[in-house]
């Protein structure tokens, strides 16, 4: 009995031992088997990574090369045919891998950051996103995003001397050798310099606004309760003298005369009007007729024989009012329209309206008043360096009056839409309106009664006022790029005095024919107008001319002595 139970004892423990043994074993057989998995994911994952590095080396290379070959948009691969790599679409096996190469472009927010969303495209970013998929021994990933930059490599077209200058095109320009520079030339000769001034008379008002008829001139008042001041101008044009004052309004902003009626506007807050003056009775005191009630504060004014065009003032619309058939002295509204940006003043020459704006991008807007004035239509659009404060129409010559203590004619001869700048001229102050009858031009100053009024004489388009020219452009020659390339910088040195100014602008394109001149904004109305260097990202072509314009105040000038362009080819 005693052997059996330790017979069964035995067999217990040897059967135990099994079952112990065979649990190690399966576990040691397990640890293996993980170590064995790992060790191949592990390889695998190395593996994906020289693929992943394989192809940003690759698309990098290319891309310093020739942008062109990752020029693209889409899913691509690496792949070498006759000895060079390329960039088919697509993806690739790799045994087992699958490698894909996504090419996107890049956009970039108001501030230049790249944007999450569609914002301003860079052509000369792309974004590359490279992905690399295996399913043994389970599924597995691995993905690398980088940018490519066309600003690798990149060159340089560089112009300092005077054989560098000398070959482009000179607008009251001058290259220099100092070694080499451009800037602004002398007057007298070569092109057009600013009107001679006259000197200046003093009034008993700063002023608003200013008309000139073929005997007087009428200054209006900038004073809360405000007049109007006669100024006799028969028998000396150059050296008006006042005749005395008269009438008392609320703001009065400016005048306009025809047919013996002078015609006031006014900002008075309850109700705004035209007010209305008998001039042909007595033109140093006339009689008041009476007023046209307005909706918006009378701004700037001009008459003809049959239309009473009225400015609101710091507001963007025109009235329209009816003066022939009997309503001088009760001009009949006809309707009115807006205008893109607030009003400054208004003038017409011929069958055309042009509307001064608080704007520089839109700063005249010009309209065909020949079918209807009261709904014109728009014709063109004129963009100047400088703020208009007043606008003058006489025998074909628009004049402005600007901010800055500045004026500007233009002729109206070759196409009254498409106003042709003779220049810019320096005022003794800051100016509020402009007039011109004859050979003369009137400046009203809106500084203080004294130098209220800057005579100038126009009978010469190229009399002598200083040193300098106040403007001046100076376009470069043609610079080629071997292909069409990435513009990428511009920047300048040179000297910038006190009441000077230096702008450029750049034009590109493909033809070598097409040269539209554009700014920072990438428009004809924006300028670059730092030296430090800007980037022109947006602009590609082959051929790239530069605009350079300069201004000054007659006594020095600004020089331009290096101008730098950094491409891609």
């Amino acid at each position: 009995m005693k052997l059996k139970q330790k017979r069964g004892a035995v067999l217990l423990e040897m059967l135990l031992a099994l079952a112990v043994g065979s649990a190690i074993l399966s576990a040691v057989s397990g640890v293996l088997a993980g170590g064995h998995w790992a060790n191949l994911h592990s390889s695998q994952s190395q593996q994906a990574g020289l693929y992943l590095q394989e192809a940003e080396e690759v698309v990098k290379s290319l891309a310093k090369a020739d942008w062109s070959a990752v020029a693209l948009t889409g899913l691509y691969h690496p792949e070498v045919n006759s000895g060079q790599w390329q960039l088919p679409a697509g993806e690739e096996n790799l045994g087992i891998y699958t490698r894909g190469m996504e090419i996107e472009d890049v956009f970039r927010d108001e501030e230049g950051e790249i944007a999450s969303q569609a914002g301003t495209l860079d052509p000369c970013f792309k974004k590359v996103t490279v992905n690399l998929d295996w399913n043994e021994p389970r599924p597995a990933s691995l993905t690398q995003t980088f940018f490519l930059s066309r600003w690798r490599d990149n060159q340089t077209w560089i112009e300092d001397s005077l054989a560098d200058f000398s070959d482009g095109e000179e607008d009251a320009t001058d290259a220099t050798i100092s070694p080499g520079s451009v800037q602004l030339a002398q007057t007298g000769g070569g092109g057009w310099s600013e009107p001679k001034s006259l000197g200046t008379v003093d009034g008993r008002s700063k002023a608003s606004g200013i008309w000139a008829t073929d005997e007087y001139i009428y200054l209006t008042w900038d004073k809360f309760i405000g007049g109007i001041e006669v100024f006799d101008i028969q028998d000396s044009p150059a050296t008006p003298s006042s005749r005395g004052s008269f009438g008392f309004t609320y703001r009065p902003n400016d005048c306009a005369a025809t047919n013996g009626y002078l015609y006031v506007a006014d900002s008075f807050w309850i109700l705004p009007s035209v007010n209305i003056y008998d001039i042909g009775e007595d033109p140093f005191d006339p009689p008041y007729i009476g007023s046209e009630g307005l909706l918006y504060a009378a701004g700037g004014l001009w008459a003809t024989d049959d239309y009473l065009f009225v400015s609101a003032k710091d507001f963007n619309l025109v009235l329209v009012y009816q003066l022939s058939g009997g309503h001088y002295e009760n001009p009949s509204y006809k309707g009115l329209f807006f205008t893109p940006e607030d009003t400054v003043d208004l003038a017409v020459s011929g069958s055309y309206l042009y509307v001064a704006q608080e704007s520089t991008a839109k700063a005249v807007e010009i309209y065909d008043i020949s079918s209807n004035p009261a709904s014109p239509i728009h014709a063109a659009t004129m963009t100047t360096l400088y703020q208009p404060t007043g606008i003058w129409a006489e025998s074909n010559i628009l004049y402005l009056s600007m901010e800055g203590k500045r004026g500007a004619m233009y002729s109206l001869s070759a196409e009254p839409t498409n106003p042709q700048l003779y220049g810019y001229f320096p005022t003794e102050r800051n100016t509020a309106d402009v007039a011109a009858f004859g050979d003369y031009g009137y400046i009203a100053g809106a500084d203080s009664q004294s130098k209220v009024i800057e005579i100038f004489d126009l009978s010469d388009s190229k009399g002598v006022s200083g040193i300098y020219f106040v403007y001046g452009e100076y376009i470069s020659s043609v610079f080629e790029a071997s292909s069409s390339a990435a513009f990428n910088r511009i920047s300048w040195e040179g000297q910038e005095p006190a009441g000077t100014d230096i702008l450029f602008q750049i034009a590109l394109n493909d033809d070598n024919s097409t040269w539209n001149f554009v700014g920072s904004e990438g428009d004809p109305a924006s300028y670059f107008e730092e030296p430090g260097g800007f980037p022109l990202n947006n602009l590609l072509g082959q051929f790239l001319k530069y605009k350079i314009i300069l201004t000054g105040n007659g006594d020095v000038t600004p020089v331009v002595e290096k101008v730098m362009v950094n491409y891609s080819p």
